[in-house]
């Protein structure tokens, strides 16, 4: 389905991500990509219903379950944040995912040190949901291309045959700070930083999911980073190889849908970061994919993102 990519390039846009505290930089980003647009670039069509000192609150837009993204900016590096099925006030809402008991500290990383240096940003977003990527540990000059402490963040709806599921909306961060960001982590392990607001069916309570991929020599964890995978580019198609992502109820491992606009490389971290490479095959011919990294440097994942 389309979408909106900003950056933090484009112009009008609102200022890079820094590692103060009390900076409100991430909120400023995801207001202006998510509800109010900025130059050429119309916002994605969610609401922003609350806001407190440091704090605002999120809505999805049209055609979503309606559920909120909560973000506290008061840590250095990253913003705290949890989801929520409604809310009431910028400090009240009723089904929180994750529980505090689960995990009180999820968070979307910002930079890699407490100082106001720029770090570029990247924000894919619908009315549904949205991907943020963070180059925490760069400059405004490297932009997408250094392969360390890239964190990410998801929330929203996944993409899935069963229209039934209205609980499906994921949040997926990093934990305590931003070495620890699992959008990259797969093959059926559970991350302990992704929450989906219920189980498949529908009982109250938020619950751990995991991913997977539809690689079968997948060797390891890590999406993009196959140790025995096939040479990259495919020496029959010449292009990058390519599966969905899968998320799965870590009980019962039913599958809930796939991530969308993103995908896992069947390679060896192929490729650098911020190469646009173009699908030769199946029902990504002819489109256009971005490589990102989206881990700490210890543990590298790659993905491939689609680009409008």
């Amino acid at each position: 389905m389309p979408y909106t990519l900003y950056r933090w390039d484009d112009p009008g846009a609102p200022a890079p991500l820094n590692g103060l505290s009390n900076a409100n930089t991430l909120i400023n980003v995801l207001d202006a990509c998510l509800v109010t647009g900025y130059g050429a670039k119309a916002p994605a069509g969610w609401s922003k219903p609350f806001t407190a000192a440091n704090q605002a609150a999120f809505r999805q837009g049209a055609g979503s379950h309606g559920f909120y993204l909560h973000l506290d900016a008061s840590p250095l590096w990253h913003d705290k944040v949890r989801g929520y099925e409604s809310m009431t006030a910028i400090d009240a809402g009723t089904n929180p995912f994750p529980t505090v008991a689960q995990r009180s500290d999820l968070v979307a990383g910002r930079s890699s040190s407490s100082d106001g240096s720029g770090r570029p940003w990247l924000v894919a977003a619908d009315a549904r949901r949205f991907f943020l990527w963070t180059n925490a540990n760069g400059n405004l000059a490297q932009g997408l291309g250094t392969t360390m402490h890239q964190p990410t963040l998801f929330f929203g709806d996944l993409e899935s045959p069963n229209a039934g599921d209205v609980f499906n909306t994921l949040i997926s961060g990093g934990i305590s700070n931003l070495n620890s960001t699992y959008l990259g982590y797969a093959q059926n392990n559970a991350s302990n930083a992704e929450y989906m607001a219920r189980n498949f069916a529908g009982a109250v309570g938020s619950v751990a999911v995991m991913k997977g991929t539809h690689i079968p020599y997948q060797s390891t964890a890590y999406i993009g980073a196959v140790t025995s995978a096939p040479a990259f580019p495919d020496p029959v198609t010449g292009g990058l190889l390519l599966s969905p992502i899968e998320v799965f109820d870590v009980s019962g491992f039913v599958s809930r849908g796939v991530l969308p606009w993103i995908w896992a490389p069947g390679h060896n971290l192929p490729g650098s970061p911020g190469d646009v490479l173009t699908g030769v095959n199946g029902p990504l011919a002819g489109k256009r994919l971005m490589l990102l990294d989206v881990a700490a440097a210890s543990s590298r994942a790659r993905i491939a993102l689609e680009i409008p």
